[in-house]
Parts: C-alpha cells; sequence; structure tokens
C-alpha cells in the first residue's frame, strides 16, 4: 500500500464566511477575472522537502497584498477552456501558478500549484486556502487600537505530489481524485489517490 494512504485521508474543514473590505471594495477571485496574484498563493506554498502532508498554517491579507509592491508582477492568464492556469514569471525563467481546482461546500478552494526555480524541478503542490475575516490594527498616539475590517486568505493544508506531477486532478462532491504519476522523477504518487474532506 503506499505510504500515503496512512496519513489518514481525511481532512475537517468548517464553515467560513466571506465579507467585502468596506474601505476598498474590489474583489479578486481565484477561478475567475480579476485573478488573485500567484505571487499571493506562492507565499503560501511550503518546501517539497519539508514533508508530502503539510500542515503548516500561513495567512496574508487580501487586498494590502494584491496592491503592495512586495506582491507586485506580471500575471498571464491560459487561453482556451477552464480550468485556467494564473501564473507569474520571476528572473532566470523562475515561475510560479496555480488552477482552481474546485470549493468545498464548507467554503474551502482547493489549487494546484506549480513552482519553478528556473532549473529542472518543478514542485507540485494541493494547496487548500480559505477566506477569513478578522480586523487589522494601527497604532496612533502611542495607542494600538482596532482599525478597519480586513479579509485574509489563509492557507489550511497542502498535499505534496512531488517532481514534475503528470496525471489527474479534480473534485467531485467531497472527494479529491489524485491519480498515479506517469512521471518518475519522485514517485511519490505510485497510485491513484482518494481524499474524501469532510465538510
Amino acid at each position: 500500500m503506499n505510504k500515503l494512504r496512512s496519513l489518514g485521508m481525511l481532512i475537517a474543514l468548517t464553515t467560513t464566511t466571506i465579507i467585502a473590505d468596506q474601505e476598498s471594495p474590489k474583489v479578486y477571485f481565484l477561478n475567475k477575472q480579476p485573478y488573485l496574484s500567484p505571487r499571493i498563493i506562492k507565499e503560501l506554498s511550503t518546501l517539497i522537502s519539508d514533508a508530502p502532508n503539510h500542515a503548516q498554517v500561513v495567512s496574508l491579507d487580501v487586498l494590502e497584498c494584491q496592491n503592495s509592491n512586495r506582491f507586485h508582477g506580471p500575471i498571464t492568464i491560459s487561453k482556451g477552456d477552464a480550468p485556467k492556469i494564473v501564473s507569474t514569471d520571476y528572473d532566470n525563467g523562475a515561475y510560479f501558478s496555480y488552477i482552481f481546482i474546485g470549493k468545498t461546500r464548507s467554503g474551502n478552494h482547493i489549487l494546484l500549484t506549480r513552482s519553478s526555480g528556473g532549473g529542472t524541478l518543478v514542485e507540485t503542490e494541493i494547496m487548500i486556502v480559505e477566506f477569513i475575516t478578522d480586523h487589522a490594527y494601527k497604532l496612533s498616539s502611542n495607542t494600538l487600537t482596532r482599525s478597519r475590517q480586513r479579509l485574509t486568505i489563509k492557507r489550511t493544508w497542502g498535499f505534496s505530489l512531488g517532481d514534475r506531477y503528470l496525471g489527474n486532478v479534480f473534485f467531485d462532491g467531497n472527494e479529491l481524485h489524485i491519480s498515479k504519476d506517469k512521471n518518475s522523477y519522485s514517485n511519490l504518487i505510485s497510485e491513484d489517490i482518494v481524499i474524501k474532506i469532510r465538510q
């Protein structure tokens, strides 16, 4: 049996509510225009060397990041039918891209990401993110107080597919289907996998 089966392929996902930022009504999406910058999604990713089952939790302020210098960069959208490949290029041939795979009933978004530093390694990962609201803080007269309500994107789970994964990934109902890797660079996905997602 594939070692990945022993990871306990059940993920408990909580219900989330998305409330638009009242100060800046601009909205970005993962599955249609205007797309959220791939550079933001890249910041949520982890290294392929960490573990097959990535449990790190990272969150970012969506609107602040989308309009910041740090995450500024070109965004390319693939042509043709969905799902679209949303990608950004860096120097020396490096790039990062994501594809929207599906959305659970509780509002969590499933992405397939690919990352290259310009060499032969192409890290491929399934990432689950959710949008949540909290409050930003501001410092005034040496007093720290709540200010605006903000929308954040939070990485809740990730699953490495290894180097240059070549297969099919799709979401159906409450099941995430991952086909056997046709490449042999990492041999992480040596058989078909079905991950049941608890709502």
